[in-house]
């Protein structure tokens, strides 16, 4: 049982993770380059960092990044429950 909530566990954080990277290759440029890592990880600063990231569209690109590590990470939680009712079903048959 302990096992089997691990792997469920695992399979979210990979996931999320995978939703994560994706994100970030999908959402995180401006102009053809990639925004670093960095400046999508670090809030506040002032109003002028405030209004460098709203003209630069950051705050949505965080959004967007977010949400697409939100869905594999739901994504990776669909996978785990498909994976621990094909192993039961195999237990049951083996009785």
């Amino acid at each position: 049982m302990k096992n089997r909530n691990l792997v469920r566990v695992a399979l979210i954080i990979v996931g999320l993770a995978l939703g994560l990277i994706a994100g970030y290759f999908v959402f995180g440029t401006i102009a053809g380059r990639s925004v670093s890592v960095e400046t999508l990880l670090t809030f506040g600063g002032g109003r002028l960092r405030d209004f460098a990231e709203s003209s630069l569209g950051v705050k949505e690109m965080r959004r967007n990044i977010l949400l697409t590590g939100l869905g594999g990470g739901i994504l990776g939680g669909i996978g785990s429950a498909f994976i621990g009712n094909a192993k039961s079903k195999k237990r049951r048959k083996k009785k």
